[in-house]
C-alpha cells in the first residue's frame, strides 16, 4: 500500500498487523464497508456469549475487558475488539465495554469471512490474534 494514499482508512488497515500484506484492492473494498463509529462511556460493544456482527479496531478512547464481571484487560487505540468470534473460534468470551467515549472503526464480519476464504495468510494472522488473546 502508498504511504501517500489519501484515505486515512486503508492507511489505518494496511499498518494493522492483522491486515498486513493484504492487496490494495482488498484493502480499498474493505474500508468502503467500514463504518466509524462512536460509543458512550459505559456503551457495551461486545456482549459475552452473544453473537457478534463487526469486528472493531479502536480508534480512540479506552474499553474495559470484563469476563463474568471480572476485568481481565483494557483496549487502547489501535487494538481490536471481537477478534475471536470473527474467526469463527467461538462466540464472545468476554464483554467489552466503552471506560471512555469511544470512537471505533466498525467492520462487518461478514467481510472479514470473505477475505478468510479468499486470502489465507489473513485468515491465519486473524486466528492467531484470537487465540492470543484467549492465551492472555
Amino acid at each position: 500500500m502508498s504511504e501517500q494514499t489519501a484515505d486515512p482508512i486503508i492507511r489505518l488497515l494496511a499498518g494493522h498487523p492483522i491486515f498486513a500484506d493484504l492487496p490494495d484492492r482488498t484493502l480499498e473494498e474493505l474500508a468502503r464497508s467500514c463504518l466509524i463509529s462512536s460509543f458512550k462511556k459505559g456503551h457495551r460493544l461486545i456482549t459475552e456469549n452473544q453473537a457478534t456482527q463487526d469486528m472493531f479496531i479502536i480508534l480512540s478512547g479506552q474499553a474495559r475487558v470484563t469476563i463474568n464481571g471480572t476485568e481481565v484487560g483494557r483496549l487502547n487505540a489501535g487494538e481490536v475488539a471481537g477478534e475471536i468470534s470473527s474467526a469463527g473460534i467461538s462466540p464472545p468470551i468476554a464483554d467489552v465495554v466503552a471506560d471512555t467515549d469511544i470512537e471505533a472503526l466498525a467492520i462487518p464480519r461478514a467481510v472479514l469471512n470473505d477475505i478468510s476464504a479468499e486470502h489465507a495468510g489473513f485468515k491465519k494472522r486473524l486466528r492467531q490474534a484470537a487465540f492470543r488473546r484467549i492465551q492472555k
